[in-house]
């Protein structure tokens, strides 16, 4: 996630000369709370065209295909922090973000097993497949799961300064053209 507290802006247009005028015209022209609006529309914007596109990119290198289906996730308001992120309903991405099996946290094993999961034959066909010691064929085998690759985090944590830059420039852009006017 990445959280933009508003606070900071805040603080920031306190010190501007004229700042009070400025509120006030801002205020006439745009409506009380517009500030806010600066900065969830910024924020969807970067959510859409950078984080959500960069983390499939991330993605795909793992999951493939699945990578589509990863989706932006938005938080209203909470005071004076917008949250944005991404999240994904998809197993395959969820297992390769967070860890499946053996590599999964005891939280994250919604079938409480500690020894990875059970892969069954479909039908009357039974499993097969070729191992270094030859082939194979069963009705089931024990899968240890994959390691969690968490670029979904790493990637929003690494995007998270260059959305908070563009978001604050959008606002201080919004505010100098409200007192230019």
């Amino acid at each position: 996630m990445v959280e933009i507290d508003t606070s900071e802006f805040s603080t920031a247009a306190a010190d501007i000369d004229d700042i009070a005028d400025g509120v006030r015209q801002f205020r006439r022209h745009a409506g009380q709370g517009s500030h806010k609006q600066v900065i969830r529309e910024q924020a969807d914007e970067e959510l859409r065209q950078t984080l959500l596109q960069s983390v499939k990119r991330a993605a795909a290198r793992f999951v493939g295909d699945h990578s589509e289906d990863i989706h932006g996730v938005t938080i209203e308001w909470r005071g004076n922090t917008y949250s944005i992120g991404v999240g994904t309903d998809s197993v395959v991405v969820q297992s390769h973000e967070y860890g499946s099996g053996v590599h999964a946290g005891e939280s994250a094993r919604s079938d409480g097993t500690a020894n990875g999961y059970r892969i069954s034959a479909r039908g009357d066909e039974p499993l097969a497949f070729s191992t270094s010691g030859g082939n194979v064929v069963t009705e089931f085998v024990i899968h240890p799961g994959v390691e969690g690759k968490q670029f979904m985090k790493e990637t929003t944590e690494e995007q998270a300064d260059d959305i908070l830059r563009s978001i604050h420039e959008s606002v201080v852009d919004e505010l100098k053209d409200i007192v230019r006017t």
